[in-house]
């Protein structure tokens, strides 16, 4: 078994953005909104949010990979399990519901491919932290 490390600060950081996910989507949102009350469609906002959600997903994605790869103190591993928990059951969720309505504008197969491989690491290190803390 290796040695457990202090993960406060990639604990923080992956808060941090999951936190800005939710003002992502939300922006998102108010952008599809929009262009449906206006009915003057401007895709340029579209994809800059979208940009910007990837580069997020991307960063949740690097923060997962780095967790998979370290144990945690004990004493952090419920931060964990409640940060990844929301991943998996709410902010998945979210997003999935959301890209859906934006294929009505631009192509994104290729997010709905990346939201699910990251929702799968978070659910393989949650299903692997949450079976070390019961014993």
């Amino acid at each position: 078994m290796s040695k457990s490390i202090n993960a406060e600060s990639i604990l923080d950081e992956l808060a941090l953005n999951l936190q800005e996910h939710v003002e992502l989507l939300e922006e998102v949102r108010k952008i599809i909104a929009l262009n449906r009350a206006s009915r003057n469609y401007n895709i340029n906002l579209l994809l800059d949010a979208m940009s910007r959600l990837r580069s997020n997903r991307a960063k949740i994605m690097a923060n997962l990979e780095f967790i998979m790869n370290i144990d945690i103190y004990p004493h952090q591993v419920d931060d964990l399990i409640a940060l990844l928990g929301y991943y998996v059951e709410i902010a998945f969720s979210n997003e999935r519901k959301l890209l859906l309505e934006v294929r009505k504008f631009i192509n994104i197969d290729n997010d709905i491919e990346e939201l699910n491989r990251t929702r799968d690491t978070a659910s393989e290190i949650l299903a692997r932290t949450s079976s070390t803390t019961i014993r």
